[in-house]
């Protein structure tokens, strides 16, 4: 680790931003570059938001003094700091040429071991197998320690991922990849702006005098794998047991670790698209609003949600937990997880239970066309209850301590910061 001769907060690690506005803190900001979603490649970092942010409000008043000084102007800064830039989407969008806008100053503190840089990937969880080497070979060729790079993901196995990829490599500098569920955070704060009838009592209450269908699974935007998880559903017969939205896709779609659906099939259940929950259409407003609104009526006309998660096939080789899953939590409403294998194993690790002794979760750990039939399975298991009302309320001690979990931890440092923080201090040596 780097020594210095200057200290940072014992609380916090200092920011530097070249664009620093009321709305607005970025870095790298000589890069104009578009991706091919019409939007900048570079952003504001969620994580160096919610760090300063979080920090600020819930400091005692000596503290909020220090992190005033937190949040410094490129130009006007000490030593040591935190280079902090967003990226957008899939890293082939951006793991390009992003070093090549590090303007001189940051490279000499980088080099120096004054400063360290965070590329922030929070709200994405995409892996390309060869991103490891190009932040390795960008680190070379800019003659940065590879120690002075931070790597934020929503893939949450992404420093195990890294860790096989260095052990295989013999790779002994190496950078700091830190998983960050930014979304957990997210949903906390949208239940504090929406009425949700998450009330125990009125949802037993609800469930014994309503019809109510299995399942519900909110699919909005086309991904290859959802296309193949409404085909099963449509095959299986379980598509009237739940609550689907899904929109229409061309017989052209579904190509998936090198297999297609079957033709006559996707044209087949083409005909009944787009499917639409209480008659409203999912495309009628922009994507914002869709991941802002928690529907809780779809959890109360439904005995458990199937969490249609942005990654699914092994190929894509992440987790990710986004929104989805924390809505249903929010409400106190089982799920399953149509996501990366081990997602699961992800939500237990941040202190949630899931419903293994409910139903079968052995799906998680599945490979991808084995995993979404399992899940089909599970549905259809469910489907076969007789007394689904007593099964749901034997979840109620499950569903319970997740509320109460994700509620509680709206008043604590996220984890990511805290490790943030905690690398920063052991680097520079403060």
């Amino acid at each position: 680790m780097k020594n210095s001769t200057t200290t940072v907060s014992p609380y916090l690690v200092n920011f530097v931003f070249e664009l620093n506005t009321s709305d607005r803190r970025e870095n790298l900001i000589a890069c104009t570059d578009i991706n091919t979603s019409g939007m900048s490649k570079v952003h504001p970092s969620v994580l160096a938001a919610v760090t300063i942010d979080f920090d600020y409000l819930k400091g005692t008043s000596s503290l909020k003094r220090d992190i005033k000084k937190a949040n410094f102007n490129f130009g006007n800064h000490p030593k040591p700091y935190v280079i902090a830039v967003g990226v957008r989407h899939h890293p082939k969008d951006w793991a390009r040429n992003l070093f090549d806008y590090i303007n001189d100053d940051y490279l000499n503190d980088l080099r120096t071991g004054q400063a360290v840089i965070m590329f922030d990937q929070s709200l994405e969880g995409y892996h390309m197998p060869w991103l490891w080497q190009w932040f390795h070979d960008s680190c070379k060729s800019h003659n940065i320690p590879p120690q002075s790079v931070i790597y934020v993901t929503g893939d949450w196995f992404a420093d195990t991922h890294y860790t096989a990829w260095c052990n295989t490599n013999n790779t002994i500098d190496r950078i700091n990849p830190i998983s960050y569920a930014h979304f957990e955070r997210y949903v906390q704060f949208l239940t504090t702006q929406q009425n949700l009838e998450a009330n125990w009592d009125y949802a037993i209450f609800y469930k014994q005098t309503k019809p109510i269908k299995v399942y519900n699974c909110l699919q909005k935007r086309l991904r290859t794998h959802r296309i193949w998880f409404y085909l099963k559903l449509y095959s299986s017969s379980m598509l009237d047991k739940g609550l689907v939205s899904m929109n229409d896709y061309t017989d052209l779609t579904g190509f998936m670790e090198g297999r297609r659906p079957d033709s006559l099939l996707l044209q087949e259940a083409r005909s009944v698209l787009p499917l639409e929950i209480y008659g409203e259409s999912n495309c009628q407003f922009d994507d914002r609003y869709y991941i802002d609104r928690i529907r809780d009526s779809v959890c109360l006309d439904s005995w458990i949600s199937v969490v249609s998660e942005p990654i699914f096939a092994d190929s894509d080789i992440a987790v990710f937990i986004s929104e989805k899953t924390f809505k249903p939590i929010a409400c106190m409403h089982p799920f399953i997880i149509l996501g990366g294998r081990g997602s699961l194993r992800a939500i237990r690790e941040m202190g949630y239970r899931t419903f293994d002794n409910f139903i079968d979760e052995s799906y998680d750990e599945l490979p991808t066309f084995e995993r979404m039939d399992a899940i089909i399975q599970v549905l259809k298991d469910i489907d076969s209850i007789d007394n689904k009302l007593q099964w749901f309320e034997s979840m109620q001690d499950v569903l319970e301590h997740n509320y109460n979990l994700f509620h509680s931890k709206q008043g604590i440092r996220p984890p990511a910061s805290q490790k943030l923080s905690d690398y920063c201090k052991e680097y520079f040596n403060v």
